[in-house]
């Protein structure tokens, strides 16, 4: 099947609030590369003021989601990428082909024992400021969602399907009993949860000596599913 080219011209339509705020002009739009452009989403390579940089943004909440997401991890100290600027709908990113500090991970690297500690010391990071930050709220802002909330009698249903495992009755009772076990998910301790992690949205130290060889960091992005969960 033959793949679509990404839609350029649409990708580049930044609106003039969101580019004045990230200090893009619009040959800096004009001159970036489209790495995607797909239901509304759009990213750009592209370069402000001499540093190459990636921009994403979408007409859709997930954007929104993810400036808020970037900026509360930054408030609450766990590692992210360096965020350059920030709109409402829309991120200004380093880049990771450019950065001194951060490569992109590869398949083979999560299947070393150093990959797997340094992601561990990262998700104890956001589950431990998550936690102590949760513990703190009145009431958690709409925005961060909790998965379990989102279950229906027809979605799991279909999870039975996908899992091939259709006529266990198991899932008519828990279909039957969905408000009760929200109910207790939400009594359980809870914390912020990552909810998309893959090697392809894994970043990883750069080593500059052998010192850094042993102490090597990772970080995950593509924050839009940042949410609430069990700790």
């Amino acid at each position: 099947m033959e793949v679509p080219a990404p839609q350029a011209g649409e990708a580049r339509r930044l609106p003039a609030e969101a580019a004045a705020a990230l200090g893009l002009s619009a040959d800096d739009l004009l001159a970036g590369q489209v790495l995607q452009a797909r239901e509304g989403r759009y990213l750009l390579r592209l370069r402000r003021a001499g540093e190459a940089c990636v921009l994403k943004w979408s007409h859709g909440p997930e954007a929104r989601h993810e400036a808020r997401a970037y900026a509360l991890l930054a408030d609450l100290g766990v590692p992210t990428l360096r965020v350059l600027a920030r709109a409402d709908a829309a991120l200004l990113l380093e880049d990771l082909a450019a950065s001194p500090s951060w490569r992109l991970a590869t398949p083979e690297d999560v299947r070393q024992p150093a990959v797997g500690r340094a992601v561990a010391e990262w998700y104890r990071a956001l589950h431990g400021a998550g936690r102590r930050w949760l513990a703190a709220q009145p009431v958690p802002p709409e925005w961060l969602a909790r998965e379990a909330d989102a279950l229906t009698p027809e979605r799991l249903r279909w999870m039975a399907e996908r899992l091939g495992m259709p006529g266990d009755p198991l899932w008519d009772l828990a279909a039957g009993h969905i408000a009760s076990l929200q109910a207790a998910a939400r009594s359980l301790p809870e914390t912020l949860t990552y909810n998309d992690f893959f090697w392809a949205n894994l970043a990883l130290s750069r080593p500059r000596d052998d010192a850094a060889r042993q102490a090597l960091r990772a970080v995950v992005f593509d924050l839009h599913l940042l949410g609430i969960g069990l700790r």
